[in-house]
């Protein structure tokens, strides 16, 4: 978000079953110690929380909040601090197997749960982002929504 990338909430993104549109809900940005070094620009005053930032989505920059759109892209980001930061393509099969793995509540409404799953990767480029530098990931995200 503070590349210029709209904000829909973090960590997970409940998607409207009828459209496939994802349904923000800017719920505060959890910034765990370890993101603190290079995200230090974020850190709330006061720090209420000890070992967690909470930093609402407008204090990234007013305009942060995204309007819901049609999901281009999913992409899984994996953190590994050892490897080479890289952006790569993943199949829709291989994507649904990790949406479904991911979804709250899956075998609540297995069936219907899949058929949304699978027509969203169906919709969209799938990719696995690895990540153990920020930036470069971040450049890799946005060329890739340049594109």
């Amino acid at each position: 978000s503070q590349a210029g990338l709209g904000y829909l909430t973090d960590e997970a993104v409940g998607i409207d079953p009828a459209t496939l549109l994802p349904r923000p809900y800017p719920k505060p940005l959890s910034i765990d110690r370890g993101s603190w070094k290079v995200l230090p620009d974020l850190r709330p005053v006061p720090d209420l929380v000890t070992g967690q930032w909470q930093v609402p989505a407008r204090a990234i920059r007013p305009n942060a909040v995204a309007e819901p759109g049609p999901v281009r892209f999913v992409i899984e980001p994996v953190y590994d601090p050892d490897a080479t930061t890289r952006l790569e393509s993943v199949s829709r099969a291989a994507m649904l197997v990790r949406v479904a793995d991911s979804t709250f509540n899956f075998p609540d409404a297995p069936e219907r749960n899949l058929h949304v799953a699978a027509r969203l990767v169906e919709q969209a480029d799938c990719y696995r982002l690895t990540v153990s530098e920020l930036d470069r990931a971040v450049t890799l995200v946005d060329d890739l929504c340049s594109s």
